[in-house]
This record gives C-alpha cells, structure tokens and sequence, in this order.
C-alpha cells in the first residue's frame, strides 16, 4: 500500500460530494482521502510531511468504476419481445404473433436477444419461418450476441431490401443454395434493418421503467 501523503490544491477539484463540492484543496495519505477544504485547512490536518502538488488550473476527479451497464438498451428488452428463453421455433413463432398482435402494423416489430443454439433442433430462423407467424407484419429478429438479425418477407419489404441490394462494407445479406433471401442480415448489413427501427417515445420508456 502506498503510505506516502500529499495535497492537490490550484486546480478545479470535483468531489461529487455535496458538502464540499469544489473544495480548495484535497489531502491524500496513502491510499485514501483524509481531507477535503481549503488549502489551509488541509494543511494543518495532514501534518509537515507531505508532497504538495499544484494542479496548475487543472480538473481533478475522483476515480471512476465501469460498471459497462447499458440502461437505455435493458428498456429496450422490456419494451420489446425477450427471446433468450424460448427453445424452439413453434415457441418462436407463438411469442411473435402475439407480439405483432399489438405493434402498430406500420412499424417494424423488433425481437431481441435469440439464442437459437437453445432451440430442441438448433438453427436460424429464416424469412420463411418468420412468415407463418407474422405474414403481414413487418419483424426483425436480433440475436443475442447482436451480430446476426432476420427479417420476414414484410420486413425486407419495409427497410427496402430485394435481390438486387448490396451488402454494404463488412456486412452480409445472406442467401439460399437457391440465391434466395433468406432474410438474415449480419454484421453491417444489421443497420439497413436497424435504421428503420422508430425509437420508442419517452412515455414507453417510462412505463417500462
């Protein structure tokens, strides 16, 4: 542990605190805060031996911890269907037409976090299975790990994708053995669906709060 003790004064010093938010001075012994106030102040409560350090109109902060949340993107799980438990297709597909039952038919139904590998017969949905849930909605499932998504036929009609678009730069709109859409869509080519995706409104974010 460090022992060494030292005050920071000449500076704009931040604490957070609401008792002494901007205080002239703050003193360190060791490892931790001993005291906050004016430079005077501080002085005389760390002692003689002690490191001054002028800041030279400089910001202290104090340390930060990144949690990595993403609040904005749990609302987002709240508002719209969560599929990460579902394990199987005919669950899939159940969740989404109830789902399709109240979204507003001009607006893309968007379904998060899939995780296929769960499914009793693992794999990517398509178009086509999408369609016998919803054939007249406009859906855009997104995978857990957010690099692969799969459109419906209405929602390759809704953001604009047919046979004749190009994946854009380090993206992929994937095809069949056929040359067929399959309605998947990874890595860049997710913005053409996501980018039609209309953010919920700051009364849907509150009620899902």
């Amino acid at each position: 542990m460090n022992k060494e003790s030292s005050i920071y004064f000449n500076g704009s010093i931040i604490t957070l605190e609401e008792e002494t938010p901007n205080p002239e001075a703050v003193g360190i012994k060791g490892d931790k805060i001993f005291k906050v106030g004016s430079l005077k102040s501080v002085k005389e409560a760390m002692g003689t031996s002690v490191t001054l350090i002028d800041l030279n109109r400089r910001t202290l902060l104090p340390g930060f911890i990144d949690s990595h949340l993403h609040p904005i993107m749990y609302l987002f799980f709240l508002i719209n269907p969560e599929l990460s438990k579902i394990n199987s297709m005919a669950e899939l597909q159940r969740v989404l037409r109830e789902a399709a039952k109240n979204n507003d038919p001009d607006e893309l139904l968007l379904g998060l976090r899939l995780k296929e590998e769960n499914f009793d017969t693992p794999r990517l949905p398509t178009r086509w299975d999408i369609d016998k849930a919803c054939p007249d909605t406009p859906v855009f499932v997104l995978r857990y790990d957010g690099h692969i998504g799969i459109l419906n036929s209405m929602g390759l009609d809704f953001v604009g994708i047919d046979e004749t678009t190009p994946a854009p730069e380090g993206g992929e709109i994937r095809r069949n053995e056929k040359g067929e859409l399959t309605g998947v869509l990874s890595e860049q080519a997710i913005g053409l669906a996501l980018s039609k995706y209309s953010l919920p409104n700051p009364e849907d974010f509150n009620k899902a709060a």
